[in-house]
């Protein structure tokens, strides 16, 4: 069974630390990155998007971002994306979850899963809308089954 849950607990109207928890096969974690409200929003809709188009990804990433503006991440704590696995409608969805750390040294000490499984359009837009409502503050949590595989 596979499956990618999802909590969201604001900090204030704009902003809010994102939960999640993954499993796939054998393999699970549990990681957290914060974002800004709009953002999870956006990514929400462009969940919407049917069909995906070959080779587009629909991702949204967080953790630590380099203090130069345009550097991007330096850490990845949490990233979901979903893309077309095939041409009869199975999307594949992409998981890391790691930890953060703060000693540059030594990253790779940092504690990581990357999750993979397949599942579809239906299950797709159910998980849109239970993450539209878990950010709208109408719902306690967000779930993605697996499906076919």
């Amino acid at each position: 069974m596979s499956t990618l849950s999802i909590w969201y607990a604001p900090e204030d109207a704009e902003h809010g630390q994102l939960i999640a928890q993954a499993q796939s096969g054998k393999f699970a974690g549990r990681s957290s990155a914060w974002f800004n409200r709009s953002e999870l929003m956006e990514f929400a809709n462009r969940l919407a998007t049917y069909p995906l188009p070959w080779g587009m990804v629909v991702t949204l990433q967080g953790g630590y971002w380099s203090e130069a503006a345009d550097d991007g991440l330096t850490q990845i704590h949490l990233r979901l994306a979903f893309q077309p696995h095939d041409r009869t409608g199975r999307i594949r969805v992409s998981i890391i979850l790691a930890d953060p750390y703060e000693d540059t040294q030594a990253d790779e000490l940092a504690n990581s899963a990357n999750l993979y499984f397949l599942t579809t359009y239906n299950c797709v837009s159910a998980f849109r809308q239970e993450l539209l409502a878990l950010i709208r503050g109408e719902s306690g949590v967000a779930q993605l089954q697996g499906g076919e595989e």
